[in-house]
């Protein structure tokens, strides 16, 4: 559990992703690119690897949303 620690949802639309690697190169702690774009495993919510919660502080996630050349990654 993360006590004291705000986190923000993170989705990635793989169906739409185009595996062009700029989430990874942009935030690599938090994306990895192999078949498909993933959320890395520390993050992930329910074993889905398209969704996870990501602490508030790692500013590099919305980065890499804005930088999505699809728009495929949502950041709550």
């Amino acid at each position: 559990m993360n006590w004291g620690v705000n986190l923000v949802k993170v989705k990635i639309n793989q169906t739409e992703c185009i595996t062009c690697g700029v989430c990874e190169d942009v935030c690599p702690e938090v994306f990895k690119v192999e078949e498909t774009s993933k959320i890395v495993e520390e993050y992930r919510v329910g074993g889905e690897d398209s969704e996870g919660d990501v602490p508030s502080d790692i500013d590099c996630v919305q980065n890499a949303a804005t930088q999505c050349p699809v728009s495929v990654i949502m950041v709550d």
